[in-house]
């Protein structure tokens, strides 16, 4: 409902009322799914917000500054300090703009956060029969990361250097286990290669 109320105004008055709902950070949630269901009509493929209207581009924009500013308390600290609550607004903003995620979030482990414990934080624990890494968070974590730099940052704990300590946690344990399971065959060849 909420998707059809925001295209019922003028479409200038839309980034205000996206910026509004995204107040709080409950409401940056609402806002990211209104935003996105605006923006997509049923049957696009597209996972996050479509801004080729003006309009949208501008709450799109509107939306990363209170998304950016809800996570703020979390980017001071430490990784493995995240609620659950900031893990749904980087979820949010994933599916808002990736591009911008990805900055924000490649500054925050540039200035200490530590990668692992953040994908704990962002990554459900298995549950059975469901693999840990489906294809949607798969997905979501090359638009947050890319795999490249998934896996060159996390190297020395894939490849079990002697001087990375293994993780204590299992979740983390899982976690790179999944990735070693996921990661390409850098000699598979396909059909373009001779």
């Amino acid at each position: 409902m909420a998707p059809s109320l925001l295209l019922d105004l003028p479409p200038d008055q839309r980034p205000a009322v996206v910026a509004a709902m995204a107040a709080t950070p409950d409401g940056a949630v609402l806002a990211a799914r209104t935003l996105h269901s605006a923006t997509n009509p049923e049957g696009t493929a597209s996972e996050h917000v479509t801004a080729t209207e003006p309009w949208a581009a501008q709450a799109r924009d509107a939306l990363i500054g209170r998304l950016a500013e809800h996570l703020t308390p979390a980017a001071g600290g430490p990784s493995t300090d995240l609620t659950d609550q900031d893990d749904t607004l980087i979820w949010m903003w994933r599916h808002t703009d990736p591009a911008s995620l990805r900055t924000w979030l490649r500054a925050r482990l540039d200035q200490g956060w530590e990668l692992l414990p953040l994908l704990a934080a962002l990554i459900t624990p298995q549950q059975f029969p469901f693999p840990l890494l489906d294809n949607d968070t798969w997905a979501g974590l090359d638009a947050m990361f890319t795999h490249d730099d998934l896996y060159n940052r996390l190297t020395p704990h894939l490849n079990h250097s002697p001087d990375t300590p293994p993780p204590t946690d299992p979740h983390q344990t899982n976690i790179l286990q999944a990735l070693r399971d996921r990661r390409p065959d850098p000699h598979q060849t396909t059909p373009d290669t001779p």
